[in-house]
């Protein structure tokens, strides 16, 4: 779980930016960046993830997880392809399919679906041209899913008339859901993630999320009673935890709980001369998955303070098989803005097992910290 938190940092300082044909971005793109929306225009669960290796080549994959009540297989489409870095719009100058394609099913239209997203996502995100939070009509607030500017156009694929949201802090085309006119839910981002070497297969290993009961998640999990307090300092961080943690008297940065939690006390340096740049770029490169970890940005929440100008980011985060899940995590990170431009950042993160089992004692640990 330590090298989960500490990769979160690397994000942060990734090399090798660009901008994507016919725009750029506000928070440059990154080799590795990609992105997953959940599909709800299929009848069936869906997700739709976009990667890029670098300026000139992507994969846009499909992905279905088996559906035992309607007796479907789990499904995936995957097309590799390259692009003109240096065209003023999305022009494809290759392509190869890298699934398996089955010529009686519908792998060829979902095949042609996945074009067309590629270039309507590319098209309507350049409709709406220099995209940053002074632009007129952006919203920069406390709730993550009312941040960023909605634009109103015709999408047929979706229905008709739908209202498109874009975010700077979402890589790639910027664009974070698409609300149906009737006011549901089209589509949604729901993983940002980072390729961390050049094996790494988080892209391709996605297969979505599962929500476990909780009676099932917290069988046989440690219940933790009350013992004696103990302060764990770390510079001008503290946080009021228990003889049940082990602390380490040369870092006092980490302390554990067993195998259960772990709290991380760290500075964040500032990474833009921006103020609200620097804290875009910081906060989404902790809701940044990797290592074959995906967070939730569903059931995601971040909330500001404006009282001692921090943050607050809670998310879930679900391993690779979804049905694992005894390595669900459920984590709390709160970011404090320091004299110095960065921030200093606090996390109590669980197994979610735990973290259910102890709900209350995990929480009074979080109020503690100062």
């Amino acid at each position: 779980m330590k090298k989960i938190i500490l990769g979160f940092l690397a994000v942060l300082f990734a090399a090798s930016v660009f901008a994507m044909p016919g725009f750029e971005s506000y928070i440059l793109d990154r080799s590795g960046t990609y992105v997953y929306y959940r599909d709800y225009s299929f009848e069936r669960e869906s997700y739709i993830g976009i990667l890029t290796y670098d300026e000139a080549t992507f994969q846009i994959r499909y992905y279905a997880p088996k559906d035992e009540k309607s007796m479907l297989p789990e499904k995936e489409v995957a097309l590799l392809l390259s692009i003109n870095p240096e065209a003023v719009y999305w022009q494809m100058t290759g392509e190869k399919i890298i699934s398996q394609i089955l010529p009686n099913d519908d792998s060829l239209d979902i095949l042609n679906y996945l074009h067309d997203i590629l270039y309507e996502f590319s098209a309507r995100r350049i409709k709406i041209g220099e995209l940053n939070p002074k632009t007129d009509g952006y919203v920069l607030g406390n709730d993550f899913w009312e941040n960023g500017i909605k634009a109103s156009q015709e999408y047929p694929q979706f229905g008709g008339k739908v209202t498109i949201s874009f975010d700077c802090m979402i890589p790639l085309f910027n664009l974070k859901s698409i609300t149906a006119a009737d006011g549901s839910t089209a589509l949604q981002v729901c993983v940002i993630g980072d390729l961390k070497s050049d094996d790494d297969v988080s892209f391709e290993s996605f297969k979505g999320f599962k929500e476990v009961p909780s009676e099932t998640i917290t069988k046989n999990a440690q219940i933790y009673k009350k013992a004696k307090s103990l302060k764990n300092t770390f510079a001008n961080h503290s946080v009021t935890i228990d003889s049940n943690w082990t602390t380490f008297p040369d870092s006092a940065t980490f302390c554990v709980l067993n195998d259960d939690a772990v709290i991380t006390m760290v500075e964040t340096p500032k990474c833009a001369d921006d103020p609200i740049k620097n804290d875009m770029m910081i906060l989404g490169g902790y809701i940044t998955s990797i290592y074959y970890h995906y967070i939730n940005l569903l059931t995601c929440d971040i909330v500001y303070n404006d009282k001692n100008n921090s943050y607050k980011i809670i998310y879930n985060s679900y391993p690779q098989d979804p049905d694992d899940y005894a390595n669900y995590i459920y984590a709390v990170e709160i970011l404090t803005k320091n004299e110095r431009g960065g921030f200093d950042f606090f996390s109590l993160s669980t197994y979610k097992r735990a973290y259910l089992a102890n709900r209350s004692y995990f929480e009074k640990i979080i109020k503690s910290y100062k």
